[in-house]
């Protein structure tokens, strides 16, 4: 039975049968799903057909359509039923997305991202425009494009159009829309960009924080100075009044605070017990360095008087992935009515390192921030004697804070106290608790506080004038259609700031290990025009496979390291994770490879069958003849790699039929061979 024959039957049966849906709600179905079948092409082969309906505050409906066809794929849609499309997800089940080249072009899929937001967003098209999504790159699965809504010359500030094309099977992946603004004013600003700076440094400002990289491979710490911008959610200068002014999202529930969990964390759970047997854990807990698992108990609660009438369900010692000789208790409690707590402490001195106890939810008609804050600090004062003095109460705290929905006190704080060092905050170094208003009790306590780091001088750092002109050009600083409670209003604020840190002493952007952060750029070769391998090189390009520079050098000798790079291989390594890589695949001792020595045409193939995964077969050389006449010139080592490529067609000798194994490879050499490594579908 062909789909829109199912779907008329079901639609008919929910119209007509089923006593769940009021009319109204079969209306607003029917609308929406007539609409959806108008707009989207459903293959016919999905004949299994699901649905989830929403209903906002407001009542208004949105509804989920779900069409898939076993072994097939699936599509998705969001849509409310006046026709506005939300988001869009489809999936072409395949064996594989292989290692090939795309059958779609970057361009090609941006046709068809730019022809499906026409199709389900049609008043919003015209007004808006492609913008760089941060980190732009190019790979052969998939194209992803962003677009934003402007009026005239001026953007709406968030408010963009994102879609991912498969560039595969040249079908939509996601898609994710936005309705168009309405009610934008007509008004000119009194403040000019410069003014707008000064009162954004003054209103909003930056911060300047230490930040912390762990190598585990070394075993160390990097501590590095950063500024960063206080807010990441959009407060803007209003272009008009020269006030701060905040965005509002009518949709958000949520107001986020602008430091989020890093990896440096207090412990790293091994496995269940921590990478102990039973065994193990018995021997452990009973060695004359750590308490036992029911002394340690009986201290948690000597410190925690709430956790009287709890039982043990869970108990599991770990250690410190950072400091093999830390050990930590975890203990899961409960009580007969199905509450739970959970407390962390150090195995060895009994310091607590977090806990957590139900928090009542009643409501608070008189416990203000202040009577919290003076039972939060008398209980750091003593659980947290040797490092309280060294932090200072912050309202940015960190978390995600749910917006209060009403006037009213809420039933619990929580308070921030992060580590200060040289002035300025220490990322992931902070006390947190929770004080319940209706016991007065802290409900929660978190210690991370990082041992044995040195703190760099900031005496010599930019000042934030300077690094706020380096973020105004790089995360475009500028003017824009800002929403706010009673419609828009035109300020200035940051487009693209999320996720930016600046090195205090030389502006540079940089990455979360503290180096300088190498910007995606995807290159316009100026010098392959006309070159034989134009059209491999740029094909490649669309695919992944591309120098950052701007000119490609195409007849300069390629080194292993370039190749490795180009290839996707490696990223921006080290000479010296490059010499392991090289060893690895050629079959030779590490102090042997050299990352700057040149390709030969026979050591590509060691690459390539690598790849392929062909090793030990390869080895077989007694069972391939070598396809070329200059044989003499091969390591025997090799002619097997040599033909197998051959035999799948990726590659092959010169007008005169000679291979010439020892040749040097050039770039446009390389680019060809790894182009039709990828077309034969390796």
């Amino acid at each position: 039975m062909k789909l829109k024959s199912v779907l008329s039957l079901l639609l008919c049966f929910l119209l007509c049968c089923s006593p769940v849906f009021a009319q109204t709600e079969s209306d607003s179905m029917q609308k929406a799903l007539s609409y959806a079948k108008t707009i989207l092409t459903i293959p016919e082969d999905y004949t299994d057909f699901t649905y989830r309906a929403q209903t906002a505050p407001d009542g208004e409906v949105s509804w989920i359509f779900i069409w898939s066809g076993e072994n097939k794929g699936d599509v998705q849609v969001y849509l409310s039923d006046d026709g506005y499309v939300s988001a869009y997800y489809s999936w072409i089940y395949a064996d594989s997305y292989d290692e090939t080249l795309a059958t779609y072009t970057h361009e090609e899929a941006r046709e068809i991202a730019k022809a499906f937001i026409e199709k389900v967003n049609p008043e919003l098209y015209p007004y808006l425009r492609e913008v760089t999504p941060d980190g732009e790159s190019r790979d052969s699965r998939t194209a992803y494009f962003v677009f934003q809504e402007y009026c005239g010359e001026i953007p709406v500030f968030a408010n963009t159009v994102s879609v991912t094309v498969d560039k595969y099977h040249g079908n939509i992946r996601s898609y994710q829309g936005t309705r168009k603004a309405e009610g934008l004013p007509q008004t000119t600003p009194v403040l000019g960009i410069d003014e707008a700076k000064e009162a954004y440094l003054r209103d909003i400002g930056l911060q300047m924080e230490y930040r912390m990289y762990y190598n585990h491979q070394d075993k160390n710490y990097t501590v590095f100075p950063v500024y960063y911008l206080k807010d990441t959610m959009g407060k803007a200068i209003d272009a008009v009044t020269g006030n701060a002014i905040e965005p509002y999202f009518p949709d958000s529930e949520y107001r986020y605070g602008l430091n989020s969990p890093t990896e440096d964390s207090v412990m790293k759970e091994e496995s269940a017990e921590g990478g102990f047997s039973p065994a193990e854990l018995e021997a452990l807990s009973n060695v004359g360095e750590v308490y036992s698992k029911e002394d340690a108990i009986k201290i948690a609660t000597e410190k925690i008087p709430a956790l009287e009438g709890y039982a043990l369900y869970s108990a599991s010692l770990h250690r410190d992935y950072r400091d093999e000789t830390k050990l930590y208790w975890y203990f899961g409690l409960k009580k007969d009515d199905g509450t739970y707590a959970d407390v962390q402490m150090n195995a060895k001195n009994g310091q607590l390192l977090s806990f957590s106890l139900p928090q009542t939810d009643v409501e608070n008609t008189n416990f203000t921030v202040e009577d919290a804050k003076a039972v939060a600090e008398a209980f750091l004062a003593k659980e947290a004697s040797d490092v309280f003095a060294m932090t200072q109460y912050t309202e940015d705290n960190g978390y995600a804070v749910p917006l209060q929905e009403d006037e009213g006190l809420p039933s619990s704080y929580y308070l921030t106290y992060r580590r200060m060092q040289n002035g300025i905050p220490v990322s992931s170094n902070a006390l947190t608790v929770r004080v319940d208003a209706n016991t007065k009790q802290v409900t929660y306590y978190s210690r991370s506080f990082t041992e044995a780091i040195s703190f760099p001088d900031i005496s010599s750092c930019l000042t934030p004038k300077e690094i706020l002109e380096v973020m105004s050009k790089n995360m475009n600083f500028s003017q824009v259609y800002l929403p706010v409670e009673e419609g828009y209003r035109l300020a200035y604020t940051f487009q693209n700031p999320l996720g930016s840190i600046y090195d205090p002493y030389s502006g540079k952007r940089l990455d979360y290990k503290g180096e300088p952060r190498e910007e995606s750029v995807i290159p316009a070769y100026t010098d392959i025009s006309g070159h034989w391998a134009e059209q491999m090189i740029l094909t490649l390009l669309d695919n992944g496979y591309y120098f950052t520079e701007n000119e490609f050098r195409p007849d300069d000798a390629i080194t292993k390291k370039e190749f490795l790079q180009f290839f996707g291989m490696i990223g921006n390594d080290t000479d010296a994770e490059v010499r392991k890589t090289i060893a690895r695949i050629e079959g030779i001792p590490e102090g042997e490879a050299d990352a700057n020595a040149f390709m030969t045409k026979e050591e590509l193939c060691y690459y390539f069958i690598d790849r392929l995964g062909y090793q030990k077969v390869a080895q077989l050389d007694e069972i391939y003849k070598y396809p070329f006449p200059d044989e003499a010139d091969v390591s025997d080592s090799l002619k097997g790699d040599i033909a197998i490529l051959v035999g799948f067609g990726i590659l092959k000798g010169d007008a005169n039929g000679n291979f010439y194994p020892q040749k040097q490879l050039t770039r446009a050499e390389t680019a060809s061979a790894i182009y039709h490594f990828l077309k034969n579908g390796q």
